[in-house]
């Protein structure tokens, strides 16, 4: 689990390095069923979730939600990276996960909005007060997990080899039959669940060549973040005072943790059930 969490790739390829027989039985292997992305319990709760965590922006084109199928959102709006979009860059934009053998970041039946992100023009004077006014609409009655004044950031970095182990709990939870996102954070330790944050808060998508990437990214400059235990959302807020704007993301990252990791298991599976002694 822990080469998962250093660089997730949702779009994958089977192919196993395996010799004589083996290697003979996985060809005549049939193709993995994957599961569709819909199917994801991290997904479902986010799209009929009615919960506290606010999960849709309004773009020029209509509002777009986490969780809603890309054939409901302009193409003109992908972006190649998130969570927060690059100074230069348009003022919104989204990411989708696709089931397997679909690019990542498509418009396709098959693909989910899995995050969402817009600027707003704040001037600089304004900004406490423009958080301090959205953040009910945002979080409802949570509170930031991360914020200017606490030091979670801190914690974290002096107990920075224990943030892997943490959330490679939390994913054995998540993908435990009959179980969701808020099995997460059940039965974490409060420093676990300071972990766990922190690597959602921390989490960038970025489109790559194989597929959807989710890396943390200590250096990106988040001033407020939120966790929803239930769903899994993740609210963010980044005040750049320079350019006098607001960004506000909005992501499910479990979901993409949660895909790479029932499609490892199921080809782990395939290639044991297809597997040939060799003879001796």
């Amino acid at each position: 689990m822990q080469s998962v969490l250093k660089r997730i790739i949702i779009c994958m390829v089977v192919s196993a390095a395996l010799t004589g027989e083996t290697q003979w039985a996985v060809a005549q292997a049939q193709p993995i069923k994957y599961p569709s992305v819909a199917a994801l319990s991290s997904i479902k709760p986010i799209a009929n979730s009615g919960g506290s965590f606010k999960r849709s922006l309004t773009f020029s084109s209509g509002e777009v939600a986490v969780g809603i199928g890309s054939n409901q959102v302009n193409p003109s709006d992908l972006v190649d990276s998130l969570q927060y979009l690059a100074p230069g860059n348009r003022d919104q934009g989204l990411v989708t996960l696709c089931s397997s053998g679909i690019i990542d970041n498509s418009i396709h039946p098959e693909c989910v909005v899995v995050g969402i992100a817009r600027s707003y023009q704040v001037q600089k004077e304004n900004m406490q007060r423009w958080v301090a006014d959205t953040s009910p609409q945002l979080i409802g009655q949570a509170q930031w997990d991360v914020t200017p004044k606490n030091n979670l950031y801190n914690v974290v970095l002096r107990n920075s080899m224990s943030i892997e182990p943490a959330f490679d709990k939390c994913l054995e939870r998540v993908l435990q039959p009959k179980n969701s996102v808020q099995s997460c954070f059940q039965t974490a330790t409060k420093d676990e669940i300071s972990f766990i944050v922190f690597r959602l808060c921390y989490g960038e998508m970025k489109l790559r060549e194989n597929g959807l990437d989710l890396n943390s990214n200590l250096s990106t400059p988040i001033t407020f973040c939120a966790v929803d235990r239930k769903t899994g959302l993740v609210s963010s807020l980044f005040l750049d005072e320079t350019r006098g704007r607001v960004t506000v993301a909005l992501s499910a990252p479990i979901s993409l943790y949660e895909l790479y990791a029932r499609s490892t298991a199921l080809e782990i599976q395939q290639t044991q059930k297809q597997y040939t002694p060799p003879k001796l």
